[in-house]
């Protein structure tokens, strides 16, 4: 009986004071995993009201980007109309509630809008800061056809792969402390910045946040088991960068488990995968504030959702007996009117291209199927 009546009263001081006070339970929270907190929410109406209400907070995108811009909404409409994506160290910290004091901020910026995200960055305050092979000004530096798909010294750090054309570094004092200095790495993709995603060093770096929504491909590996899958993947310094994430406490390895009923290792499933599927953790972002894409011409609509949603890529195992995987995936150039670039599973990319072909195939009245569309 007194057993029985210490738990009850546990219960009650768990109901009453605790899951009731946001003070209490955000320190809680804080140290239980995403899966945990939304576990925690199907038990009983106070505890979802409570993962309800703490949810917007920790995950709120202006906050975690003012540190970097003084106006964050300014920024994510930048993004909204060029496509830029925050990826890397910056979208994991988001993710994982965590913060390093020394790293920078990773934009991926599609090719055609370089120039209007580099001077956007300059407008707010940034100073271009050239490598030894860029000419001194921003300007001279975006300009210099010489440097395109080299325009960082060799070795130099993790953006000497594939997929990236240009890496331009912008540095300014930190607004709340002048002392310290913030980085910006502006990316340019050669065609997408979802290429230059799918390559990187290993899974727990594969994320991506947009003007609208943040994307963890594989949050069970990354967030839950604290794994990083180690992918084929090009360019130097790739064992430096997962050493890096091992010290930040991920296990980092080539290994799948077959922990899976059928053999298989549920934190990263193999075969084929979307942007926003169902083992994807896709968080809405609030756009209150925000300016949206704009349509690409006057007769057509605008993108109701980023550009990189409709991506698609297949983890593979291609070495099973030693533990080598590699992400499949299609680029998608297509016609010179596409504001973007895309990657695709191979099948479906031949259907796409085959989609386009027609939509842009000339009509006997001169013109084309698609109207002038604008398909984005």
């Amino acid at each position: 009986m007194i057993g029985l009546q210490s738990t009850r009263s546990t219960e009650h001081l768990f109901m009453d004071k605790i899951i009731t006070n946001d003070l209490i339970y955000d320190l809680i929270f804080l140290y239980a995993s995403p899966a945990s907190i939304l576990r925690l929410s199907r038990t009983c109406q106070p505890c979802f009201a409570a993962v309800q209400s703490y949810i917007p907070r920790a995950y709120n995108i202006n906050r975690h980007l003012s540190r970097f811009f003084q106006d964050p909404l300014a920024f994510r409409s930048l993004q909204a109309r060029t496509g830029t994506v925050v990826s890397g160290s910056n979208a994991l910290q988001f993710f994982d509630r965590s913060f390093y004091p020394e790293s920078d901020l990773d934009i991926y910026i599609p090719p055609r809008y370089k120039v209007e995200v580099g001077e956007w960055l300059l407008s707010v305050g940034y100073k271009f800061v050239p490598n030894t092979q860029q000419k001194p000004t921003f300007e001279e530096a975006v300009n210099d056809q010489d440097t395109d798909d080299d325009g960082y010294e060799e070795g130099s750090g993790p953006y000497s792969m594939k997929g990236v054309s240009r890496v331009f570094t912008f540095t300014k004092p930190s607004h709340v402390d002048p002392s310290q200095e913030l980085k910006v790495q502006a990316i340019v993709a050669s065609l997408t910045p979802m290429e230059i995603i799918l390559l990187f060093h290993s899974t727990c770096v594969i994320n991506a946040i947009t003007w609208d929504k943040a994307y963890c491909f594989y949050p069970k590996g990354t967030l839950e088991d604290r794994r990083s899958l180690v992918c084929r993947a090009n360019g130097p310094n790739q064992e430096e960068a997962q050493q890096k994430y091992a010290a930040r406490g991920w296990d980092v390895s080539p290994k799948l488990l077959t922990t899976g009923p059928d053999g298989s290792d549920p934190a990263f499933p193999i075969g084929p995968r979307f942007v926003g599927d169902r083992q994807t953790w896709t968080i809405p972002l609030n756009v209150d504030g925000v300016t949206p894409p704009a349509p690409n011409t006057p007769l057509s609509r605008p993108l109701s959702t980023d550009a990189i949603s409709c991506s698609g890529w297949r983890l593979h195992s291609y070495r099973p007996a030693i533990d080598q995987t590699e992400m499949i995936f299609e680029l998608l150039k297509g016609p010179s009117r596409l504001a973007f670039s895309y990657v695709f599973l191979p099948r479906e990319a031949v259907k796409v291209t085959q989609m386009l072909e027609k939509q842009y195939t000339p009509t006997k009245h001169g013109g084309s199927s698609d109207h002038q569309d604008g398909i984005r």
